[in-house]
């Protein structure tokens, strides 16, 4: 995770979930992907998460939501934008994603809490309009 303060404006933000079969992998294989999108102005940050056998699916997918409320809480303080952020996953990491985008789905239409963001900052982006993950 590479700062951004002293840039003046909140940078966009690419939350990034590594593939590996799930038996493999580290956020470290994102280095590259942050590398390049740094030049545009982008930070990346990897999540990790435990493979198997340490951990199946579901744990897995737990990792990972751990992985975005950190993102989500934290951020700003690096110099992202916690209202731009967008979710990437590759493999694995992209299923593990996907579950997760569902799972908060689901929660999201029986009404029940989101757990990437505070009440007020998801009803101020209700209001706005702005979707988020």
């Amino acid at each position: 995770l590479a700062s951004v303060e002293g840039k003046g404006e909140k940078v966009p933000v690419v939350i990034a979930v590594m593939g590996g079969a799930w038996v493999m992998g580290h956020r470290a294989w994102n280095a590259q992907l942050g590398l390049r999108l740094m030049d545009f102005g982008v930070l990346v940050i990897g999540v990790d998460y435990r493979n198997f056998p340490f951990a199946y699916v579901p744990e897995m997918v737990e990792d990972v939501n751990r992985g975005i409320s950190w993102v989500f809480n934290n951020i700003e303080a690096y110099g992202g934008d916690r209202n731009n952020i967008m979710l990437i996953g590759q493999s694995a990491g992209a299923h593990l994603s996907a579950l997760l985008l569902l799972e908060h789905s689901l929660l999201e239409a029986r009404g029940e809490k989101e757990r990437w963001q505070s009440p007020s900052s998801t009803i101020a982006r209700r209001a706005s309009g702005t979707k988020v993950l």
